[in-house]
């Protein structure tokens, strides 16, 4: 897995399934905002497994974070 930028990875429960997900905080740099990754626990609570990838949204965007150094 390849996040552009510093990474910023939690492991907590995201959808309600009581099996934790993958959230990454992707760092910006000069590319523009950072944003939110988060990677879904298809496994199980001892072997978990993680599926691709989305960016999380508020009002049918990705939500962003503009660089503050």
């Amino acid at each position: 897995m390849l996040v552009p930028g510093y990474s910023v990875p939690s492991y907590d429960y995201w959808n309600g399934d009581d099996l934790k997900d993958l959230i990454v905080g992707e760092g910006s740099g000069i590319a523009g905002p950072g944003k939110v990754r988060v990677y879904l626990n298809i496994g199980t609570v001892s072997s978990p497994q993680f599926s691709g990838f989305f960016h999380v949204q508020s009002n049918g965007s990705d939500l962003a974070v503009s660089a503050s150094g």
